[in-house]
Order: C-alpha cells, then sequence, then structure tokens
C-alpha cells in the first residue's frame, strides 16, 4: 500500500471519511476513466449527490496521470477505451499502487468479465 491509501478509518459504503482526531470529514476521491462523455457526467452527478468528490479522465493514458496526481480512494474504468484500453490501465494501476477499481464493460462478453476477473487478483 502506498502512503496515501486506506490509512484513514471510515467504510467505502460513505461519501465521506471519519478521522478518529477529530478533524472534519474528508469526501472520498473517486476517479471516473470513460470515453464517453454522457457517461461521464452519469458518474458524476450521482456519484456527487452521494457526497463523493469525482475526478475524470478520458482515456487510461489520462486516467494513469490522474492516479499519480490525484491519489484517488477508488476507480471506475470502462473498458473499451481509445489510445490505452481498459485492461492495460488497470495492469498499470496495478504496479502504481493498491486502489480498488471496478471495471465497467457494456459488451458484456464473458471471455471479458474472465480476463478482468483474473487481471484484478493478480497481484
Amino acid at each position: 500500500m502506498d502512503n496515501h491509501s486506506r490509512e484513514n478509518s471510515g467504510d467505502y459504503l460513505s461519501g465521506n471519511r471519519q478521522f478518529a482526531n477529530g478533524e472534519a470529514p474528508v469526501a472520498y476521491k473517486i476517479l471516473v476513466v470513460d470515453d464517453d462523455a454522457a457517461i461521464q457526467r452519469l458518474y458524476t452527478a450521482i456519484l456527487e449527490t452521494e457526497g463523493y468528490d469525482s475526478i475524470v479522465a478520458d482515456d487510461g493514458e489520462q486516467g494513469l496521470r490522474m492516479v499519480y496526481q490525484e491519489h484517488p480512494d477508488l476507480i471506475i474504468s470502462d473498458l473499451d477505451m481509445p489510445r490505452m484500453n481498459g485492461f492495460e490501465f488497470c495492469k498499470l494501476v496495478r504496479i502504481m499502487d493498491d486502489i480498488p477499481i471496478l471495471m465497467i464493460s457494456g459488451s458484456g462478453e464473458q471471455v471479458e468479465r474472465m480476463i478482468v476477473v483474473r487481471l484484478l487478483a493478480t497481484p
């Protein structure tokens, strides 16, 4: 685990971290990586309504920069994107950090689901 990650108490079901030392709660930061602007807006609206901070990236390359710069608490990523697809993005994130990743695919292909499960299980 890197220095920013899961050292704060709280749970991932709530939009805010609760600090034991009395500091004000800080919203969890969620990175949405998807090349579809409508999907980005949808996720952002839902997440922010629930109290999360959201940041967006248009593809895997931009997503990697955001992981490095923003240190999100969770990543929601599409599989099929230009320049760097979700598989490559996920593999590179795993090298950098152990941030939880939710992979989304509109294709519904069984093979894709199996590859993602294997990819996410590999350290």
